[in-house]
């Protein structure tokens, strides 16, 4: 069998010797005979399409609800929580989530691909009421990465794009963190909000793991004056005993 699977000669041809026929020749109409008959590059848009109906669900991201022990008065999750909001694809699926890994590790840039397929993803989700403008959160290692992705996407949906998050200083990674305390805390001083707009908002990134990252900077938001946050993110990192 493992000489069959590594031959290049007629697969048919190798069966009937198998079988001891002195008269086996090539079939001519085998894979080996015939060559490579499919296309070796699938577009990622329909790889995602079927994982997605594989799946048969929603990358939903949940937001957190209730702010760890020692951080609600930092953390008014009952008065400024935020909606819910829904990931593009999942961490380490082929597919988009190639793409993803390769714009964030590989080439510092998203693809058009995948603005196309997050700004579907969004008027399929049709969130209410609307959003009106498109934040972001600015990655460590990238400062641009994210921001100049978002911004294709808002102008893809006709919305302004404003960067009303920064970093105001280093974190560790969310998953290097032991407990929600601890995620919750690493992100709380790491971001300030500026010039945000009492609309209902956007806020995109490029991964979504603990879901403290949008759930903290979501609160700011509220807490600055906006209208309903809703979470994208390109990735869902999380694993289902995390969501």
């Amino acid at each position: 069998m493992a000489d069959y699977v590594s031959t290049n000669d007629c697969l048919m041809e190798f069966l009937r010797r198998q079988l001891d026929d002195e008269e086996a020749t090539r079939c001519g109409r085998c894979a080996n005979c015939l060559g490579s008959t499919f296309p070796s590059e699938v577009d990622p848009e329909l790889v995602e399409a079927a994982l997605r109906t594989l799946r048969s669900e929603v990358l939903e991201i949940l937001p957190r609800k209730l702010a760890p022990g020692g951080l609600k008065e930092e953390l008014n999750l009952k008065e400024h929580n935020i909606s819910g909001g829904q990931a593009l694809t999942r961490w380490g699926d082929p597919g988009l989530a190639r793409q993803v890994e390769v714009g964030k590790y590989r080439d510092s840039e998203f693809s058009d691909e995948l603005v196309d397929a997050m700004v579907t993803m969004i008027e399929s989700w049709a969130p209410d009421p609307p959003p009106l403008w498109v934040t972001s959160v600015p990655s460590q290692g990238h400062p641009r990465l994210i921001p100049d992705f978002a911004a294709k996407v808002a102008v893809r949906l006709g919305l302004p794009y404003v960067d009303a998050v920064r970093r105001t200083g280093p974190t560790d990674p969310q998953n290097a963190m032991q407990n929600s305390y601890q995620q919750a805390r690493n992100v709380i001083s790491a971001f300030d909000v500026h010039d945000v707009r009492p609309d209902p908002v956007l806020v995109i990134d490029d991964m979504v793991d603990s879901r403290w990252t949008f759930t903290v900077i979501g609160s700011k938001l509220r807490n600055a004056g906006s209208g309903p946050v809703y979470a994208v993110a390109l990735a869902d990192a999380s694993t289902k005993a995390d969501r």
